[in-house]
């Protein structure tokens, strides 16, 4: 978890994870993550960080940086597999379509 609080940028989240490092109950899932405003459509790639202990949870979250609504996270995996179909950003009409692939270094 000391690697997360190292690259994570807001103050108040490094706050919490601050507490969660001094729970030995803490879990965490971090991963790269879709987020989509819901008012303009604009599409952002974000960590998702989600930190639970026996007492407590934390779930980061992102304002849209075109309209500054909050953002909701949605599970790629989880979308793909019910057929997912994303409103453009630019127009709101048009679909795009997401798919899975394999990206290897």
């Amino acid at each position: 978890m000391c690697d997360i609080f190292e690259w994570f940028d807001d103050e108040a989240g490094k706050e919490r994870i601050r507490g969660f490092m001094q729970d030995s109950s803490t879990r965490h899932s971090c991963y790269q993550g879709l987020y989509i405003c819901e008012k303009c459509n604009y599409l952002l790639n974000a960590t998702y960080l989600h930190i639970e202990s026996d007492s407590d949870t934390y779930k980061n979250s992102y304002d849209c940086p075109r309209c500054t609504e909050k953002m909701p996270f949605k599970s790629i995996d989880e979308e793909l597999d019910h057929g997912l179909a994303l409103a453009c950003p630019e127009c709101g009409k048009e679909k795009l379509s997401v798919e899975r692939f394999l990206h290897w270094d």
